[in-house]
């Protein structure tokens, strides 16, 4: 309510795939990050990311990571201004919890980058430690969970399409 935009999309229907279940640190945010990733693995035929963990990255873009469980936080306090205590809970969230999920899930102890860009930065990223002989395959990854603050955040600097949703 009271926003330019009022069209955003919510995957409802997500399962967080059996493999990576186990690997979930974070949230919401979390879970649509390793769903993407399991997907994106198989997609290119593989069922594990190559070579021993030590020649892998993994690059993670997000905007707020998982802001939906300090929404729920905050939903408990609804009779009070934000203030303060809920600035500090909002800022000593990790945001690398989707990345360190991902490198638990695959093994990968090689470049594990989280950066506030958007998914094309990642994916540059990633390409670069590949062409730059840090990794021999990169995992890139954007992901945001639905919620108020990041749909907020958009909104205001009308950054979203009035009509349609749809990327790029």
């Amino acid at each position: 309510a009271g926003l330019g935009h009022r069209v955003g999309c919510e995957v409802l229907d997500l399962t967080v795939p059996a493999a990576a279940a186990g690997s979930v640190l974070g949230g919401r945010c979390t879970e649509l990050a390793l769903a993407a990733a399991v997907q994106a693995v198989a997609g290119a035929g593989l069922s594990a990311l190559p070579g021993d963990g030590r020649d892998a990255a993994i690059v993670v873009a997000t905007t707020a990571g998982d802001a939906t469980g300090f929404e729920q936080a905050r939903a408990t306090h609804p009779e009070r201004d934000l203030d303060e205590r809920d600035l500090a809970i909002l800022a000593d969230r990790p945001l690398d919890v989707m990345a360190r999920s991902l490198a638990s899930l695959y093994g990968v102890t090689g470049p594990v980058i989280t950066t506030c860009a958007g998914g094309a930065t990642a994916i540059g990223i990633a390409a670069s430690l590949v062409e730059r002989g840090r990794a021999r395959v990169a995992l890139a990854v954007g992901c945001d969970a639905f919620s108020r603050l990041v749909f907020i955040g958009f909104s205001r600097m009308h950054v979203l399409s009035p009509d349609l949703c749809r990327p790029f």
